[in-house]
């Protein structure tokens, strides 16, 4: 029994809007990509609609035809990965406390996984690199305080003797 999708007109209407828009382009002798057979497409569907690349992508059977006849070849995967991010670029940080949080999201969005994980790394390498000084600053300083409450401490029995041994000389 047929799949419920491959049932509905809308599914086999792309299949087929593909399937003929492959065949012309293919007689035409022009590059065969998702766009070229949208183009074609609307060029031949007599309401101008066509489809969508969507379509094609979600569309298993339209998206078989596609790769089976595609002009390009998808690269294989360890060409696909960009080369290792220069080391300077992801160590160096420039943060801005008041920046425009829209514009370093779109320029975060722009690199590539490796990169951004390289990055978010250092950054918590360096992070815990802060907090560690941070404590060691702040166990200082506790210890700093507990110094001159001690001295403090001392100074006033130092006092206190200074003063029990002016009145005994008195």
């Amino acid at each position: 029994m047929a799949n419920k999708k491959e049932m509905d007109p809308r599914y086999k209407r792309t299949v087929e809007m593909v399937s003929d828009a492959v065949e012309k382009l293919k007689q035409a002798g022009l590059e065969i990509s998702r766009a070229s057979i949208v183009r074609q497409t609307i060029k031949s569907d007599p309401s101008g609609r066509g489809i969508s690349e969507s379509a094609i992508r979600s569309n298993t059977d339209a998206r078989e035809i596609y790769t089976a006849n595609r002009t390009w070849k998808a690269r294989s995967e360890s060409k696909r990965r960009s080369p290792a991010p220069d080391r300077k670029q992801v160590l160096s940080i420039g943060i801005i406390l008041k920046r425009d949080e829209s514009t370093a999201y779109r320029r975060h969005m722009s690199h590539d996984k490796q990169y951004i994980v390289e990055r978010l790394l250092w950054l918590e390498k360096k992070y815990a690199t802060e907090a560690k000084v941070w404590l060691k600053k702040q166990n200082g300083v506790h210890k700093l305080k507990e110094d001159i409450q001690r001295l403090q401490i001392e100074l006033k029995r130092v006092k206190e003797r200074l003063r029990k041994k002016e009145e005994g000389n008195t």
